[in-house]
């Protein structure tokens, strides 16, 4: 399912790239002054809004260039994979992108199950 965002909102359990790698929200103080955000091996941090940066799942076109942040596939490309995406579908209201990874892979990206990063041009 596609997250809308509106400004620089952000929202629990969102994955987002912060100074220090990517993690996820765990909390937010009650302004939305700072984060708290999960990041591996279960180290957690606060951060400022400003220091958090991307939009996680955003609408990919054909060619464009991928950060893979998670995945519900055990079997799948690993966390942190670049790629490119080469196709796109939609089947049952969600999006299906076709990947030639870098690692010489071509495992689909799907939505609800992987989450991603485009990348700049």
């Amino acid at each position: 399912m596609e997250k809308r965002y509106l400004m620089e909102k952000r929202y629990l359990h969102e994955v987002v790239r912060t100074p220090n790698g990517v993690g996820t929200i765990v909390h937010i103080y009650p302004d939305a002054t700072a984060y708290v955000v999960e990041l591996p091996d279960n180290k957690v941090e606060t951060f400022k809004p400003d220091e958090l940066t991307s939009t996680v799942n955003e609408r990919l076109e054909t060619g464009n260039r991928v950060e893979l942040l998670s995945t519900d596939d055990a079997h799948g490309i690993p966390v942190g994979t670049k790629g490119t995406v080469i196709s796109k579908s939609e089947v049952g209201g969600l999006m299906i992108y076709g990947m030639m990874w870098d690692n010489g892979r071509t495992l689909n990206l799907v939505e609800g199950g992987d989450n991603w990063m485009k990348l700049p041009a």
